[in-house]
């Protein structure tokens, strides 16, 4: 099943939500950007501990970078930086960084 989202469209509330829950469930995540891998090395960040925090954190929108809509998700001092690509097979989850503040 593709799941249709257009980057360059902010979303918000409910609608957001239910995205980030179709992409999760759907297996669509994406963490596999340098940056992302980098820093969550860095900051003893696991995949797990992502989708936890997507699935129950608080939800928001972060700022438009070159078209594409970031969003910010935090939870127990996990924060995560996450934005919506699309490729042949629909739309993707893609972490771009993440922190842990103690």
């Amino acid at each position: 099943m593709a799941i249709t989202v257009d980057p360059g469209k902010e979303l918000i509330g409910r609608g957001l939500r239910n995205v980030v829950m179709a992409l999760l469930d759907a297996g669509f995540l994406s963490v596999e950007e340098v940056h992302a891998a980098e820093r969550m090395d860095e900051r003893h960040v696991s995949v797990e501990e992502i989708k936890q925090t997507l699935r129950a954190g608080v939800l928001a929108t972060e700022l438009l970078v070159y078209g594409k809509w970031r969003y910010r998700a935090t939870r127990q001092g996990i924060y995560v930086i996450f934005t919506f690509d699309v490729d042949s097979d629909g739309a993707i989850l893609v972490v771009i960084t993440t922190v842990r503040f103690q």
